[in-house]
């Protein structure tokens, strides 16, 4: 499953989230993000993902939040879900938010 969230102020779909079920169904599956849409991805199986970037990405860069901060709106509910320290310790959408629009002033 991939989460997407629309974090872009001047963006007609800012503040909405949209659930991709990619399921079994591909082999290999390709997003393309802009700049602003923030993402989660649930694996049920053993998967193997890659990010890439246009230009070089610099922690500051880097913003995230909770996987399951209802603000989200993702149509997902893993039981016990295997976190990275970094998802882990993540705060809420709305200072993420926060963080968003001061680096992007």
């Amino acid at each position: 499953m991939l989460g997407l969230h629309d974090l872009r102020p001047s963006s007609p779909t800012y503040g909405r989230s949209l659930t991709l079920d990619l399921g079994d169904r591909h082999e290999f599956a390709a997003v393309r993000l802009p700049a602003g849409v923030a993402y989660a991805i649930w694996c049920t199986t053993a998967t193997v993902h890659a990010l890439s970037s246009g230009r070089a990405i610099e922690p500051a860069d880097e913003f995230a939040c909770r996987w399951d901060d209802p603000g989200l709106g993702f149509a997902w509910q893993p039981a016990d879900p295997l976190l990275s320290v970094r998802d882990a310790r993540a705060g809420s959408l709305n200072a993420m938010r926060t963080s968003v629009a001061a680096a992007i002033r």
